[in-house]
């Protein structure tokens, strides 16, 4: 069993005065948006990197994730004593705030793999103690600070993407959801109120506030749950579906959560109008068939299946469509790859591009990359399609191609990689906002998604070639 080693952890030295301001950041940009950053380069160099080259953790309790985010916590706080202090205009409290961020970064990197049950349960515990509190200080400080503007740059996009994610999927009991939405809908009013600035700050808050929609159907309909208003929850639900604003992923869970409710009340038409919007909203890929079917079973066995087998044909047909309405991609006249794993001449013959957008500090995307070599593997005999990968880190960390490829070697990235910039702007063309993201563009550049507008996922694209 691999014990988390505090010792070798704890002693580390930092000799380099300002370390990361030398590499990179200049010290005329922000302390304030550079936090994050710095945390996360701190802690990879004297924290992960050396863990990982003695072995990984088995962080199976509350008390060895305790033990690991106190550990990050103190390291960080010696580096803001030693080196950082003077060189923010920020208290010192949110300055040694550690960024939820940098706690996923480092339970993600370190963690042996564990059952899927007992990683949701650590999930939550990592969510309610320690992610969704940095955030909470974080806004606190913004508030108390009379709406000093200049320190919204203290939440970055990843981090408030990656609670915002957490705090739906794992706020499920009213205790939980209520401290969850209070801090949702806090940032939801600061972001809202007008005050003049500067036009950086100005993308950042329109940023931070458009994230935060994407996510509103499912808080708001969540508050009409737990308040007993289980109609207007169901209503509110299909709207954002309807409207193509509730996120495929989250419209499951909470749609069987509505089913169960109904069906423990034995409203049989509820159940019916939620398996409904289920069959016609969540794709296969998120909700097999021979679930859905046992589920509208469950509900009346005969006119159950009768109202399925209805549903499935008049849904049948062609899942992909081309979306020719939309603007098209300007895609790169020359695909100048990171890795040269494919020609420039086979990704312009082919009639059609499956990518995938991606970075190096999103932990999901660097778990899918045993699944994506296999995948680009699979399919770089095929005449006709080609799978890209498109990194976007200079949009989301700032990193340049070097650093990217370093992570890309460490990693053993075995498919095509792109590095997204200014010049292409691939990653804004197709408003891409959460990661990993997949898309399928045709040789003209024009968007092909399933014909329920539901997310790409690898086993779409599977299904597609």
């Amino acid at each position: 069993m691999n014990q988390l080693s505090l010792k070798p952890i704890l002693v580390l030295v930092l000799s380099v005065s300002g370390f990361l301001f030398s590499k990179g950041f200049a010290q005329t940009e922000s302390v304030a948006l550079q936090r994050n950053i710095l945390q996360q380069n701190i802690l990879l160099r004297d924290v992960i990197i050396p863990q990982l080259e003695k072995h990984k953790l088995l962080l199976n309790t509350a008390e060895k994730i305790d033990s690991l985010c106190w550990t990050i916590k103190s390291h960080w706080e010696r580096y803001v004593d030693d080196s950082l202090k003077v060189q923010s205009w920020l208290p010192e409290p949110i300055l040694k705030n550690m960024d939820a961020y940098a706690y996923i970064l480092c339970m993600k990197s370190l963690e042996e793999k564990i059952e899927q049950d007992d990683w949701d349960t650590l999930d939550k515990y990592l969510f309610s103690e320690y992610l969704l509190p940095s955030l909470e200080r974080d806004l606190n400080y913004i508030k108390e600070n009379h709406l000093a503007y200049k320190d919204l740059e203290i939440i970055w996009m990843p981090t408030l993407n990656n609670v915002l994610w957490y705090g739906v999927k794992y706020a499920w009991d009213k205790p939980a959801f209520d401290r969850f939405s209070a801090v949702y809908y806090g940032l939801d009013q600061l972001l809202r109120t007008k005050v003049p600035m500067e036009t950086t700050l100005q993308k950042h808050r329109s940023s931070l506030f458009n994230a935060m929609q994407w996510y509103r159907y499912d808080v708001e309909s969540k508050r009409y749950f737990f308040n007993g208003q289980s109609d207007l929850a169901f209503s509110n639900w299909v709207a954002g579906l309807s409207a193509n604003n509730y996120p495929k992923p989250l419209a499951l869970p909470f749609g069987k959560t509505l089913l169960d409710y109904f069906l423990d009340r034995e409203e049989k038409d509820k159940c019916f109008a939620v398996l409904n919007n289920l069959m016609i909203n969540v794709d296969e890929d998120l909700l097999p068939r021979d679930s859905l079917i046992t589920w509208y079973s469950k509900v009346d066995k005969e006119y159950g299946q009768q109202l399925y087998e209805g549903m499935d044909h008049k849904l049948s047909g062609n899942r992909f469509v081309k979306r020719m309405a939309l603007e098209k991609v300007v895609l790169p006249g020359e695909w100048k790859l990171l890795n040269k794993l494919l020609n420039d001449e086979k990704i312009k013959q082919a009639n059609y591009i499956l990518v995938d957008f991606w970075y190096t500090s999103c932990i999901p995307c660097l778990n899918e990359i045993p699944a994506l070599n296999a995948f680009h593997e699979k399919l770089a005999e095929r005449d006709g399609i080609v799978f890209l990968s498109i990194n976007a880190d200079h949009f989301v960390t700032r990193k340049d191609k070097s650093y990217v490829k370093k992570i890309m070697d460490e990693k053993g990235v075995d498919f095509p990689v792109f590095f997204d910039d200014e010049v292409h702007q691939l990653t804004r063309q197709l408003k891409v906002n959460g990661y990993p993201a997949k898309f399928i563009l045709d040789a003209e550049g024009y968007l092909v998604t399933k014909a329920d507008g539901s997310d790409m996922t690898l086993k779409t694209f599977e299904s597609f070639y």
